[in-house]
């Protein structure tokens, strides 16, 4: 066969190869990126980069929990946007940790009993955690057993809602524990791209696991400052809260969702499912898990998928895993182009 059949048979191939492509809108979707503005917010910042000081190195790492212990930087955010956390903020200023303020890292994580956990280690790709007060949504927490119960019920709630906003309905597959979930998000209305983001799938899967337990917030610990809430419980850092929405989902002959169950040496089941399509590629994804962090209860954030984010308090982030000990590079402001 010459070498021009060869070519001709080649073009044909990835020609009809694109068309079917983009056929899908799932594939579609994949180009439709975010539009961002440059973060200028030093304070926010700060407080950004520690939240997700696990995305860098060791020494940009060491240099951001450092800078986030300044005297100054404290001081500066409490009364800028926590009113309600002087006292808390007068404790870290004035009380045992006063001493270590402005000094080197070494000093800071041995006042007080902090416990940087990985601090010392290389970076993630992916972070997650999770943060509870002792009195939660009408509940009082006293152990880390009562901290998994009562966030088990928030995670359920917020599935719900964000099934809700975007015109889903969630039910539980499987037992959903308080420590591994899967949930179906059946949508509700006709099933067709949508005309700004594109890609709606007709069912989504959501998976969450934890597994680790709560822990007491250290009487010393900056977090409560740096989260603006008087946190008393936290899933360690970090990579403890996994979660995540996927579609292309397996099911049996009859088409139910098959759901697999592993039980784990701690006593609880893994419950997951098998998916072949990662909605964070996607504006839909991109918009259901920062609709599920619209609370300072929980951030995540990923360097695995393009483009990387950072998910808290309702908002997302570009972040940048460099040398420099400020993270952030800018605020997204849509999850889509155009």
């Amino acid at each position: 066969m010459n070498k021009k059949v060869l070519v001709g048979l080649l073009s044909a191939v990835l020609v009809s190869g694109c068309v079917s492509m983009s056929d899908d809108p799932y594939i579609r979707s994949l180009g439709n990126d975010p539009q961002s503005t440059e973060l200028n917010d030093e304070l926010t910042n700060k407080r950004l980069s520690y939240i997700g000081r696990y995305l860098v190195e060791t020494e940009t790492r060491r240099e951001i929990v450092a800078n986030t212990y300044n005297k100054e930087f404290i001081e500066s955010w409490s009364s800028a946007d926590y009113g309600t956390m002087t006292s808390m903020v007068t404790d870290l200023a004035v009380g045992d940790l006063g001493s270590s303020l402005g000094s080197d890292l070494g000093a800071a994580v041995s006042i007080g009993g902090m416990v940087l956990g990985a601090a010392f280690s290389s970076d993630y790709d992916i972070v997650g955690q999770a943060w509870l007060p002792d009195d939660f949504n009408g509940a009082s927490i006293d152990s880390s057993d009562e901290a998994h119960q009562v966030f088990s019920q928030f995670i359920n709630k917020k599935i719900g809602d964000v099934a809700a906003q975007f015109n889903y309905e969630a039910t539980c597959l499987g037992h959903c524990g308080e420590r591994s979930k899967a949930f179906l998000l059946q949508r509700k209305d006709a099933v067709e791209d949508h005309p700004q983001w594109g890609y709606q799938p007709e069912q989504i899967v959501a998976l969450i696991h934890i597994p680790v337990e709560f822990e007491a917030v250290e009487e010393n610990d900056i977090l409560p400052v740096i989260i603006g809430e008087p946190v008393r419980w936290k899933l360690p850092p970090y990579f403890t809260l996994k979660m995540g929405f996927y579609s292309a989902i397996q099911t049996d002959e009859n088409g139910d969702v098959v759901v697999q169950a592993t039980p784990t040496e701690k006593g609880y089941t893994i419950e997951t499912v098998s998916t072949r399509r990662d909605l964070l590629k996607v504006p839909l994804g991109r918009m259901m898990m920062q609709s599920f962090h619209d609370t300072p209860y929980t951030f995540y954030a990923t360097d695995d998928e393009y483009p990387s984010q950072l998910y808290f308090n309702g908002k997302a982030y570009r972040f940048f895993d460099g040398s420099q000990p400020q993270i952030i590079e800018e605020e997204i402001t849509k999850q889509w182009g155009g």
